[in-house]
């Protein structure tokens, strides 16, 4: 049953991703990430157990851990309030999770390098206290622009949360997005238009390279499992 569920939906969950020894934890980012439908875009065994013992945030019993060095790209979406920011971004970090979140984080593999993407949400700051944008996105590498298709005043703004962001980053790629919530369109600018047809992955995935390219990110130390050669036979 559940093969036939697999070759029609896509479902893929290894069985061996822990290993033998393992300390009980919180697999939800880890399981999201293994029920990817599309899977050309989903991680593989090796992929997902390295994000289980790097996204731990408790010590792993019986494993020998090593520091690896991850590159991180802070990506951030900012626009006027109710352009569909909190929508994209949990689109770009395939995240199921039905409560907003300021931060989300997802791991890629960028030209055989590991790239932790970390997502910021303003959640509806930008409404209530500008203020506190400059602190939100401060040292950002990837910045999404977004107006709404049909409000060319949330277009014209975006010069302005362009300089927010400039202000508290000297290292950064901006994208500007439309997002088409259906009705006339005011807005013609230079920008990438967002509609159901969309593939968001690739847009994101652009705009990673560039930071890539550029050196737009920071690097971090992570713990991972020690890979132990095993035994080989002599027949």
């Amino acid at each position: 049953m559940f093969e036939a569920i697999q070759a029609t939906k896509g479902l893929y969950l290894p069985t061996d991703i822990f290993g033998e020894n393992y300390a009980d934890q919180k697999y939800i980012d880890l399981i999201e990430r293994a029920f990817i439908v599309n899977p050309d875009q989903r991680p593989n065994a090796k992929q997902l157990q390295k994000l289980f013992f790097a996204s731990s945030s408790e010590v792993l019993t019986k494993v020998e851990l090593k520091s690896e060095l991850v590159h991180t790209v802070k990506i951030f979406l900012t626009g006027d309030y109710g352009t569909g920011k909190s929508t994209l971004l949990k689109k770009f970090a395939r995240s199921a999770l039905q409560q907003q979140m300021q931060k989300v984080s997802r791991n890629v593999v960028v030209n055989n390098k590991r790239v932790q993407l970390d997502f910021y949400d303003t959640l509806g700051t930008e409404q209530r206290n500008c203020s506190l944008i400059p602190s939100l996105t401060r040292d950002t590498n990837l910045c999404f622009l977004v107006c709404k298709l049909q409000d060319e005043s949330s277009f014209d703004a975006l010069g302005s949360w362009k300089h927010f962001v400039e202000n508290q980053s000297s290292r950064c790629e901006f994208i500007s997005l439309g997002v088409d919530f259906g009705g006339e369109k005011v807005v013609h600018g230079d920008l990438i238009e967002i509609n159901e047809g969309t593939d968001l992955e690739a847009i994101l995935m652009n705009g990673v390279k560039k930071c890539m390219e550029q050196q737009f990110f920071n690097i971090d130390e992570v713990k991972v499992p020690v890979q132990k050669q095993g035994k080989q036979g002599c027949c």
